[in-house]
């Protein structure tokens, strides 16, 4: 009887989890959200940062109304910028590939083939599922052909670099290159492929 009883349980435990794990819903891994972000242009090196461009289907984001909605807009717009290993040391961030400089300040424009400024606007900072980030949804308008995206991007204005002898950043008296303003220039040929609201 006893032996049955436990058997019986050991049955029941089976089912509940072979139960559990079909009702489960599948977990998407960091990045994997669905879509791919189309690259605008190479990524460039540019002061101490690397510096790369890529757009997709407009998102919701939260809280909101500090961005365009998803409905209102063409795509989101995302600059994807990480110190350089050394300059991430230097200036006391730690080792690493992917440091995400935070506190920037970083502005868009697109020229078309004139080089007139045909929209503009500040990124703002963000999380997603592969990391933050400096974005926006941009609203609709932008015709299908070829422009110039330029990043400005300033550096912070509340931030503060350790530079004396026992607890200075490895930079010490260079720490003054942090905080300049770059800007970099990608080619685009905007076609409107993977976007929602054509």
């Amino acid at each position: 009887m006893k032996k049955s009883f436990v058997a019986m349980l050991a049955g029941l435990a089976v089912v509940a989890l072979a139960a559990s794990a079909m009702a489960a819903p599948a977990v998407e891994k960091p990045g994997e959200s669905g879509f791919s972000e189309i690259s605008i242009g190479e990524e460039k090196q540019v002061g101490p940062y690397n510096v790369a461009a890529v757009y997709f289907q407009a998102v919701d984001m939260y809280p909101a109304g500090k961005n365009p909605s998803k409905e209102e807009s063409d795509m989101h717009l995302e600059a994807d910028i990480h110190l350089q290993p050394e300059y991430a040391v230097q200036y006391g961030f730690g080792a690493g590939d992917n440091i995400w400089p935070a506190y920037l300040t970083v502005k868009y424009e697109i020229l078309d083939k004139n080089n007139k400024i045909v929209m503009y606007g500040s990124f703002m900072p963000m999380n997603a599922d592969d990391g933050p980030h400096y974005g926006a949804n941009i609203k609709k308008g932008l015709k299908v052909g070829t422009y110039t995206l330029r990043f400005t991007i300033e550096p912070p204005t509340d931030y503060l670099l350790h530079t004396d002898p026992e607890t200075g950043v490895p930079a010490k008296e260079n720490a003054k290159d942090y905080f300049k303003t770059y800007t970099c220039d990608f080619k685009w040929k905007y076609t409107a492929e993977q976007l929602q609201n054509q």
